[in-house]
C-alpha cells in the first residue's frame, strides 16, 4: 500500500513539475506590444564583440561590424532610448581600429578602407570602442598606432565576462 502511495505522490508531483515548467515557457514565449517597440528613456546595453567574421569589413552593411553598431545608435536616437554601447575589436576585426598609415605597412591584409570616419561617429555618439594588449603585441603594434579614442584593455575576455555580468546584451558580430 505504501509503495502505490509513494508511487502515486511521485506521479502527481511529476505532473505538478510539468504543469509549472509549461505554464513557465508559456509565459516567455508571450509577449506584450510593448517587447515589440523601442521604448523612449529605456536604458539598452549592448556589448558587440567584433573578430573573425568575414563581413566584419563591410562598412555599408547595417547588420554586421561597425554598420550594425552604427545602425543601432541610430535606431536608440531616433526613439530617444538610452543606450549603453560597447565594442570589442580583436582578432581579425584588429585593423579597423588601427590608423592607416599603420595598417598599410605593419598589416597589410588587405583592408584599404579608412575606418577612423566611422571609429569617430561612434565615439561621438558615447560608444566605447575597445581592443586588447594581446591584440596589439599581437600585431607588434603600440597604442599610438591606435586611431583616437581608442581604448586598450588588458583582457578583452575578462572585459566582456565583466559587461555580460553588468546585464550587457553580448552581440558576436
Amino acid at each position: 500500500m505504501q509503495t502505490i502511495i509513494k508511487s502515486s505522490f511521485l506521479a502527481l508531483l511529476c505532473c505538478l513539475t510539468f504543469t509549472a515548467q509549461a505554464s513557465t515557457i508559456n509565459k516567455s514565449n508571450e509577449s506584450s506590444v510593448d517587447d515589440l517597440h523601442i521604448v523612449a528613456g529605456k536604458n539598452y546595453k549592448l556589448l558587440f564583440k567584433l573578430d573573425d567574421s568575414i563581413d566584419t569589413y563591410n562598412h555599408h552593411s547595417q547588420s554586421t561590424g561597425l554598420g550594425y553598431v552604427k545602425n543601432m545608435v541610430k535606431l536608440c536616437e531616433k526613439y530617444h532610448a538610452k543606450c549603453d554601447i560597447d565594442v570589442v575589436v580583436h582578432g581579425r576585426a584588429f585593423p579597423l581600429v588601427v590608423k592607416s598609415d599603420s595598417l598599410k605597412h605593419k598589416l597589410n591584409r588587405g583592408v584599404n578602407y579608412d575606418y577612423s570616419n566611422v571609429i569617430n561617429y561612434l565615439v561621438a555618439h558615447n560608444v566605447r570602442i575597445i581592443t586588447s594588449k594581446s591584440s596589439l603585441e599581437d600585431n607588434k603594434l603600440s597604442a599610438a598606432d591606435l586611431l583616437p579614442n581608442v581604448q586598450v584593455a588588458d583582457s578583452a575576455t575578462l572585459f566582456c565576462a565583466e559587461k555580460v555580468v553588468a546585464g550587457y546584451y553580448e552581440i558576436d558580430n
